[in-house]
């Protein structure tokens, strides 16, 4: 395990939490477009992605299902994505990490600044063609680290190449 505070590297797998009902067995890709979209304040949600989407650096973890509350184990997937995948597409990672006294903290928090509200909102349609190639990466089978449907709570969640 890493600090947080090291250099983000480009061979480094961020993980994201992904709610099942995001995953379509019966087409292609299998993970939705919409796993990676910010939540839009406009639509009354919590916790708006004002600055972008929230991911985690797995080498700062001691297991990707670091980034699982209990009671998501059985209704969210995590995917994974390195770094140099996310530069290929024009986006870029910064670390964020969460406030050291929070209830809910998990090492390694990063960000998408170009997946944030704003920005999303004025670029969609480029946003879009983005988060479908993006979609197209994650739902590669080495790019999915937790599904409730494969895995047994106590598997290993490493992913090692």
């Amino acid at each position: 395990m890493i600090p947080e505070s090291d250099e983000i590297k480009d061979e480094e797998w961020l993980l994201r939490r992904v709610a099942i009902s995001r995953f379509r067995t019966d087409r292609s890709p299998i993970v939705s477009d919409s796993a990676f979209e910010p939540r839009l304040p406009k639509h009354n949600v919590r916790d708006p992605d004002i600055s972008g989407i929230s991911l985690f650096r797995l080498d700062c973890l001691n297991s990707a299902k670091d980034i699982l509350r209990a009671d998501q184990m059985q209704s969210h997937a995590i995917v994974g994505v390195k770094v140099s995948e996310l530069k290929s597409l024009e986006l870029t990672v910064v670390n964020d990490p969460m406030s050291p006294n929070g209830e809910n903290r998990i090492n390694g928090h990063v960000l998408i600044p170009e997946l944030g509200c704003d920005h999303y909102w004025n670029q969609k349609s480029i946003m879009k063609l983005i988060l479908h190639k993006l979609a197209i990466l994650v739902s590669e089978r080495d790019h999915i680290f937790w599904d409730p449907a494969d895995f047994e709570p106590d598997s290993d969640l490493s992913n090692e190449e």
